[in-house]
């Protein structure tokens, strides 16, 4: 591969596991604590078919709060996270920050010289049940796609893109958010959807090309705490976001407590980019 990066192939497949300390899946290939200088190359393969329950159970709280999760993959190449069904990922406990408790927590290799062979894709995942994070994909370079994945009742984001600070690293090239659905319902004193994070999708990288079309998001059966809540927020300035279905969640009397986007676009390179987003032909109701 370009770079002269070795990768290392792993296929988990159709495997049932219920109950871990940490994760019930991790996968990580990093040599060092500071994944800028580790040179060993990323894991290519696929992790698929699995069928996960009750993660991250352990109370300690000096545990290392990445390791928390249904699914973790640390240093990937090119991966592929499919058809996984993932249930009751639980908080660490400690007070770190419960972002890192996700049910699908991805991180990519990151080299300047393999950026255009970076991929991941991840489809069809069923995700319910998580006090953190749904899906959690940070440092990301290269092109990322969700699709058809079901997600359902998270206390933080359903699904948070994560990319460096400007200068720090290169950013991805594309990122492919479609035909998700999510939901939630107060069904469980356990779970509370939205408890902890007033967004449902949030896109942190603010160079990424995004496309978020024909994604299903319904929050109409449950009650959330006083506050504003946003269905989508972006903070990249290239983004296209077309033929979604977009219900807010309600408080206790059935006022909508949701807007449907936020754009919070930032400085770069020393002056603020001119927005080139085009939002258009989407269903919203029950939102402010």
């Amino acid at each position: 591969l370009p770079g002269g990066l070795p990768e290392h192939r792993i296929i988990c497949d159709g495997n049932q596991l219920n109950g871990s300390r940490w994760a019930n899946i991790y996968i990580n290939n990093n040599d060092t604590t500071d994944p800028d200088t580790q040179q060993n190359g990323g894991i290519v393969g696929s992790v698929s078919n699995n069928v996960i329950e009750r993660s991250a159970l352990s109370t300690n709280a000096g545990e290392t709060a990445r390791k928390h999760g249904g699914v973790i993959v640390e240093s990937y190449q090119q991966l592929v996270v499919h058809g996984n069904i993932i249930r009751d990922v639980y908080e660490h406990i400690g007070g770190v920050d419960t972002r890192l408790t996700s049910g699908i927590q991805l991180s990519s290799l990151r080299n300047p010289n393999n950026d255009a062979n970076i991929t991941v894709s991840v489809q069809g995942n069923d995700i319910k049940r998580v006090k953190g994070n749904g899906l959690y994909i940070r440092n990301q370079v290269g092109q990322v796609k969700v699709i058809g994945n079901t997600i359902d009742t998270c206390e933080r984001e359903y699904i948070q893109f994560d990319a460096d600070a400007a200068g720090t690293n290169p950013y991805p090239t594309k990122l492919i958010c479609n035909s998700n659905s999510f939901s939630g319902v107060n069904d469980d004193a356990n779970f509370e959807p939205m408890a902890e994070r007033p967004y449902l999708i949030a896109f942190n990288s603010e160079f990424t090309e995004i496309i978020c079309n024909d994604n299903r998001i319904d929050m109409s059966n449950c009650v959330v705490p006083d506050g504003t809540y946003y269905m989508i927020r972006t903070r990249s300035s290239n983004f296209i976001s077309s033929g979604n279905h977009i219900r807010g969640p309600l408080d206790s009397g059935g006022v909508p407590k949701a807007r449907a986007y936020q754009f919070d676009f930032v400085a770069g390179s020393g002056s603020r980019r001119i927005p080139e987003c085009i939002v258009h032909g989407n269903n919203i109701g029950d939102c402010q």
